[in-house]
C-alpha cells in the first residue's frame, strides 16, 4: 500500500484546519495528560497528514515504528475476521455461540448468537475482571478465558439491553472462528493470514512474539493523570504482549491502522483484497443497537450529569455515527454513515465515507473513563473541519 505523504491541500485538505489538530494534540502532552502520540488522517486513502508527537510513554522519541497496545481497536479486528468468515459461510451471524463453543449452552445462554456477541447485546460476563475463581493474570490465557466465559449465567436477558463488554464477548467470537476455520489453525494464525498480511499489516499482531520488542510502547499513565490503580492497570495491559486477547490484545503501527481503517473506507475491499461483501460490510457499519443506550458507563452517566450515551454499535468493533446530536467517538461533525472503532484510554480510528475521510489515532499516557472519548471526538471533529 502506497503510504506516500501528499500535499495537504491537493487531496482537499485544509493546512491550518490540520495544525489546529495538531496543536490540540500537543495541548494534552504540554498539559501533563499524555506522553506522546502519532496521527495519520487522509482522503480517498491519500495521506496528507502524518505525525509524531512526544514520547513513547517518556522513554524515547515518538516515531512510526512504535508498536502500540490497540486495547479495544482489536475488536475491529476480531469482527472484521468474524465478517469474513460469515462471508465464507462459515459462520452466520445468526450461528448460535453454543452450536460451536461446547458446553456453553448453559445458564440460559442458549439463545446468544455472533450478532449479540458483536454488538454487545449478548448479557455475557461484561467486566475486564475474570469471573471467580480465575485472576486477572489468566485473562491471556485464551483458551481458560473461553471456559470461563461460557461456565457463567447471562448478566441480563440476551438483546433486551446493550452493555460494552470488555472482553468476554470477543474472546468467544474469536473462539468461534477458530473452532470453524476449515484448516484448524489458531486464532492469531487465522488472524494473520486471512486479515494482517492481506492487508499488508506485517507489523500487526495478537500478542507479541518478543514481548520485550524494543519498538513496543508500554501502557503508562503521566505523573498528572496517575489514580491509585494506575500501577495494577499497567502491568494488568501490559501482560497482553504474552497472550492471545482477541477483545484487546492487538499490536499495531500508526501506519498498519491506518491500512486497517482506510479498508473499511472502502466497505472492506481494498481491490487486491476482499475482506467484507459489500452487502455484508453495509449490514455490518449500520447501527445495530436502535436507541439502546450503552449501559457499560452508567457510573458515568452520574458524573456527567446525567447525559446519555447512545450505544450505537456496529458490528465491526466500534460506533456508528447515525442521527442526533450526543457523544460520539465519531465525532459530533460527521456524516450519518461515519463509524469509528476506539481503545480505551489511547486509540481509535474512523472514517466518513461521505467525506472519503480516514483517521487514525495512537497514543501513549493512558487517559481513563468518558475523558478519552471525549478528546477522540476532537481529534475527529478536527480532522473534519480540515476538509474542503
Amino acid at each position: 500500500m502506497d503510504l506516500e505523504i501528499k500535499n495537504p491541500t491537493e487531496i482537499g485538505l485544509n493546512e491550518q484546519a490540520l495544525k489546529n489538530l495538531d496543536n490540540a494534540i500537543q495541548k494534552r502532552i504540554d498539559n501533563g495528560q499524555i506522553f506522546g502520540a502519532t496521527v495519520i488522517v487522509a482522503r480517498g486513502g491519500k495521506i496528507g497528514h502524518r505525525k509524531a508527537f512526544g514520547t513513547a510513554s517518556g522513554l524515547r522519541e515518538s516515531s512510526f515504528e512504535d508498536l502500540y497496545l490497540t486495547m479495544s481497536c482489536a475488536k475491529s479486528f476480531t469482527s472484521a475476521l468474524a465478517l469474513h468468515f460469515v462471508d465464507r459461510g462459515l459462520l452466520s451471524l445468526n450461528t448460535f455461540v453454543g452450536d460451536i463453543i461446547p458446553n456453553f449452552s448453559i445458564f440460559g445462554k442458549d439463545k446468544i448468537t455472533l450478532r449479540h456477541l458483536l454488538n454487545h447485546t449478548a448479557g455475557v460476563h461484561a467486566s475486564i475482571a475474570p469471573p471467580f475463581p480465575y485472576s486477572i493474570a489468566d485473562l491471556i490465557d485464551f483458551d481458560k478465558m473461553v471456559t470461563a466465559y461460557s461456565t457463567q449465567p447471562l448478566v441480563y436477558e440476551t438483546g433486551s439491553r446493550a452493555a460494552y463488554t470488555q472482553v468476554a464477548s470477543h474472546a468467544l467470537v474469536g473462539k468461534m472462528i477458530e473452532l470453524t476455520d476449515p484448516k484448524q489453525r489458531k486464532f492469531k494464525d487465522i488472524a494473520r493470514e486471512d486479515l494482517f498480511e492481506p492487508l499488508e499489516m506485517y507489523d500487526t499482531s495478537f500478542g507479541l512474539s518478543d514481548p520485550n520488542n524494543s519498538r513496543r510502547v508500554p501502557v503508562a499513565y503521566t505523573e498528572k493523570m496517575t489514580t491509585p490503580s494506575s500501577a495494577v492497570t499497567a502491568t494488568m495491559l501490559d501482560s497482553f504482549a504474552n497472550g492471545i486477547v482477541p477483545g484487546g490484545g492487538g499490536f499495531t503501527t500508526i501506519d498498519d491502522l491506518f491500512k486497517f481503517a482506510d479498508a473499511m473506507r472502502q466497505q472492506g475491499n481494498t481491490g487486491k483484497y476482499r475482506l467484507i461483501s459489500k452487502s455484508l460490510f453495509e449490514y455490518a457499519s449500520q447501527n445495530s443497537t436502535g436507541d439502546m443506550v450503552n449501559h457499560a458507563w452508567d457510573f458515568a452517566e452520574n458524573e456527567k450529569r446525567g447525559v446519555p450515551f447512545p450505544a450505537n454499535f456496529h458490528l465491526i468493533g466500534g460506533y456508528a455515527r447515525g442521527k442526533g446530536h450526543f457523544l460520539t467517538p465519531c465525532g459530533s461533525t460527521a456524516s450519518e454513515k461515519a463509524i469509528a472503532g476506539m481503545g480505551g484510554g489511547s486509540t481509535a480510528w474512523m472514517v466518513d465515507p461521505e467525506r472519503d475521510l480516514t483517521v487514525a489515532f495512537l497514543s501513549s499516557g493512558f487517559i481513563e473513563g468518558l475523558d478519552h472519548l471525549h478528546r477522540v471526538a476532537e481529534i475527529n471533529d478536527l480532522a473534519l473541519s480540515a476538509c474542503e
